[in-house]
């Protein structure tokens, strides 16, 4: 007969109370995982956790109490086992994919409260009305294809994007109506210092019921209602209040009080005095958009520019208008530019943004036969490596951008990508390290050598000193474009050059192969426009597998039905060749696979799953 060791009294209360600290933290981390939607729905979770928790304190009561020692305990261990696995598994529910819900918890945090010092008079209401304004001045610029109404408050960077997505729409003879545009809620986000600037970043919750309509190919045709969330950042000089102008609500320029032009192309300068006006020097500027999926990657990732101070100080001492934001706006429009340039072939009016070198390899991949994008936009574009080397000072940008191309081939298109495909690339920038302050910035349309105004052309010398305007040594210039791989191979080659980096692709490395399943199964039954009976019970199936909240799966059905969700994938084959096979299934799932799910599935076994 085997001897059971008799725990001592000791023992057996550590027990008991790792058994009530289970019963009590667990119902409230699986719900805390699951959380999201509205808040009735929080209040729901919150009243069945309080019973889940009464009934394992009854629990542990009657299995104390009614069965004899030892085996009390082992049934107890057993039950307090099961439990951690069903919390753990709870609380390991992703976070990617979901609206978060704006609040005012920025408030207590300490950029926040350093800017109200800074800036008492600062009022809320009137710095979110100005948001407002922005954001629907745009929408309705957007649908007209005319933002001369909202340029004198856009930095050129998110101006790029949308005259890129124009250029790639008028091609295609392409209009998107906006109906029923509403703003639901405005909530500041991020308060931070950057430079001679303050950013201030603000959650855009909206809906909105659009139509894209093309002229020519009927089969680019998509539309319907949409609500989504998008993070809104806006720049702004740090100079006393009362020096401010007012942008939003006047037409006037803020330097000599001329009127300022609605049309006013690449650039936004006043026809009177030749000042820009959206430099952050007289009012708050929009200097980026970020995707609500792409905003919770970097908050949590600890990407906020604040997080780099220390490591770029020396490069604000030496230019006093360094600021991370600019920067990456500046990134930004040159790569915009680029993507254009794949299209059009026209790489010179890339020119004064990249050096020498790096245009000639432009030259030699310009253009894509007849490629056009159908869908392409920024998702994020963050600063995430700084260095010095050989004289220079590096910094790398990660871009992640979404596409859809197509080829035009005569009365009908041959579409490249069966639904929208995220990517993500490295931009390098380098400035040679000697001080040196330019007179102006080839993106601010002025000579850096002697200030002089520069044309909208392709030219890449001043007209008036002759100096090149894509010189390192006058302002930061692109040295680089690469795909993840090359920047791997790059940062390990020049590792000592670099004193800091982070993640470049920021998303997908929070997501899990689920998280990409997920995802992908999603974008595989939305293809085709129809959700069929059994695709939704095959997703849902997936769904509570493997912890995901209902409420959060409707969200995401919604966003895949109204096209947002673009197709991602891990790095690693093993990986990959798992979610082609989910993706295989949910096509299969509802009996019969379209010829346009079918596409997707020959278009991601072809670019993804080989080999």
């Amino acid at each position: 007969m085997i001897k059971i060791p008799v725990p001592t009294r000791k023992t057996l209360l550590v027990l008991a109370i790792l058994l009530i600290i289970l019963t009590i933290c667990l119902p409230l981390g699986a719900r805390a995982g699951g959380a999201g939607g509205s808040s009735s729905s929080s209040s729901s979770g919150s009243s069945s956790g309080g019973g889940d928790g009464d009934g394992l304190f009854l629990l542990i009561y009657f299995v104390m109490t009614t069965v004899p020692f030892p085996f009390n305990i082992i049934i107890l261990l057993a039950v307090g086992f099961f439990v951690f696995k069903a919390g753990k598994k709870g609380r390991q529910s992703s976070p990617v994919n979901r609206i978060p819900e704006p609040g005012d918890t920025v408030k207590a945090g300490r950029g926040y409260r350093e800017f109200r010092q800074r800036h008492p008079d600062f009022d809320e209401s009137v710095f979110l009305s100005k948001v407002h304004t922005a954001f629907v001045t745009i929408q309705e610029g957007w649908a007209r294809q005319d933002l001369g109404e909202a340029r004198r408050y856009m930095s050129d960077g998110v101006y790029q994007r949308f005259s890129a997505q124009f250029q790639m729409m008028q091609l295609l003879k392409q209009t998107n109506s906006l109906e029923s545009l509403t703003v639901h809620n405005l909530a500041v986000e991020d308060v931070r210092t950057d430079g001679v600037f303050d950013v201030i970043t603000v959650a855009v919750h909206a809906s909105v019921r659009d139509k894209f309509e093309s002229a020519l190919y009927k089969k680019l045709n998509s539309g319907g209602h949409e609500e989504f969330a998008e993070y809104w950042s806006f720049l702004r000089k740090r100079v006393p209040d009362a020096a401010q102008a007012d942008l939003y609500a006047t037409h006037q320029c803020p330097s000599c009080g001329g009127e300022l032009p609605r049309e006013t192309g690449d650039v936004s300068r006043c026809p009177f005095c030749r000042r820009l006006s959206n430099t952050g020097e007289y009012d708050w500027v929009l200097s980026e958009i970020t995707q609500a999926d792409d905003w919770a990657a970097q908050r949590r990732r600890g990407t906020d520019p604040e997080k780099l101070a220390e490591k770029i100080r020396v490069l604000s001492e030496e230019n006093e208008d360094f600021s991370v934001q600019l920067l990456e706006d500046r990134a930004s429009n040159g790569f915009l530019r680029i993507l254009q340039s794949r299209v059009t072939g026209e790489a010179e009016k890339v020119r004064r943004f990249l050096t020498p070198r790096l245009y000639e390899e432009l030259k030699t991949r310009t253009a894509e036969k007849d490629l056009v994008y159908n869908r392409l936009y920024l998702n994020s574009l963050a600063l995430m490596a700084v260095g010095r080397k050989e004289g220079k000072d590096l910094l790398a940008f990660s871009v992640k951008y979404t596409f859809q191309r197509v080829r035009p081939e005569g009365k009908t298109v041959k579409i490249l990508d069966p639904t929208l495909v995220s990517r993500t690339e490295i931009i390098l920038m380098e400035r040679d390290s000697a001080v040196f302050r330019p007179s102006g910035s080839v993106y601010s349309w002025s000579c850096p050598g002697c200030g002089g105004e520069l044309a909208d052309t392709a030219d890449t010398s001043c007209r008036y000193c002759g100096e090149p305007l894509n010189s390192t040594r006058f302002d930061w210039v692109i040295t680089g474009l690469m795909g993840l791989d090359q920047w791997r191979e790059y940062r390990e080659k020049n590792s000592r050059a670099f004193s800091y980096t982070a993640e470049p692709d920021l998303l997908n490395s929070l997501y899990k192969v689920r998280d990409f399943a997920l995802n992908n199964v999603l974008v595989m039954i939305a293809v085709d426009g129809v959700f069929e009976k059994g695709e939704v019970e095959f997703t849902e199936t997936l769904a509570r597998r493997w912890g995901y909240d209902k409420t959060r799966l409707q969200g995401l059905m919604s966003l895949a039905a109204a096209g947002r969700i673009s197709l991602r994938m891990p790095e690693e084959d093993k990986e990959r060749r798992k979610i082609c096979r989910l993706m295989q299934k949910a096509a299969e799932a509802d009996k019969n696979i379209s010829p346009l799910e079918q596409d997707l599935l020959d278009y991601v076994e072809k670019s993804f799953c080989t080999g």
